[in-house]
């Protein structure tokens, strides 16, 4: 508040310093008609004081719609770390949005909407959408979806098919998930995107919650990275590579982490 008064009073300060000197350029017209150019000077500085104090006397009056419209801006373009977010479950609706997301990150490596179908079809909790709220100068607030990520719940099979490469996160088939979340033999973590760093750590936030709901128990995470930016991840989160056990993996390895309760 204290900054804007005192952009106002140097706005109302220029304007009075502008009149001053608008009075005396007329006052020395008359009593030096002759002296035209020292005359033009005076008439110059009124103008330019006249002109920037205007200006700052009207970016006060119109803070009022500026600064939302550029804290909307702003925190569209940046996604600033302090617009809360939320997360929700899917609906086969949103099917095709996902679909969507994942072949435009992954290419080749993304399901088919048939798959991902089969899999919501024998459970409606595979797929988590990230949201987050941003102030809406008109609107009041705004949605946007700003990332999502698959958790699914592997039934036995589901573990051996993917333990023996007889599937990949792409390619589950129905008979490989388990119908409720809490009793799965493991789970499988993929499809992670997100459209910047920082909804991405808005996204790890809801998958490391996700996890937490079952991990009361001794249960193993799968996922296999596709990304340098989830190779990182998982390595620092300590998953190990499926067979040999080793830290050291890279895109495309299938890796695992098992945790206690």
């Amino acid at each position: 508040m204290d900054q804007w008064k005192s952009v106002e009073s140097r706005g109302i300060v220029l304007l009075t310093v502008a009149a001053a000197v608008g009075f005396l350029a007329d006052q020395f017209t008359k009593t030096h008609p002759t002296s035209t150019g020292k005359s033009s000077i005076f008439v110059f500085v009124a103008i330019v004081a006249t002109s920037v104090g205007i200006a700052l006397c009207g970016v006060v009056q119109l803070k009022g719609i500026l600064l939302p419209v550029w804290r909307w801006a702003l925190e569209s373009v940046t996604g600033r770390i302090e617009a809360p977010h939320f997360r929700k479950y899917a609906g086969v609706e949103d099917i095709p949005t996902l679909q969507y997301m994942y072949e435009k990150e992954f290419k080749d490596d993304a399901p088919s909407l048939e798959l991902m179908n089969s899999w919501f079809s024998k459970c409606s909790k595979v797929f988590v959408m990230v949201y987050r709220k941003l102030p809406h100068p008109n609107a009041g607030e705004s949605i946007q979806l700003i990332g999502s990520f698959k958790f699914v719940p592997l039934s036995r099979s589901g573990v051996h098919s993917l333990e023996f490469k007889l599937v990949t996160g792409s390619t589950f088939r129905a008979d490989d998930i388990c119908t409720k979340p809490e009793r799965a033999a493991a789970y499988y973590i993929g499809d992670v995107v997100s459209t910047g760093m920082i909804a991405g750590g808005h996204v790890l936030e809801e998958i490391i919650k996700e996890s937490e709901r079952y991990s009361k128990r001794r249960v193993t995470f799968y996922a296999r990275p596709l990304t340098k930016r989830g190779l990182n991840v998982m390595q620092r989160r300590g998953f190990c590579r499926v067979g040999d056990q080793s830290r050291v993996f890279m895109l495309g390895d299938l890796c695992k982490i098992s945790t206690t309760p």
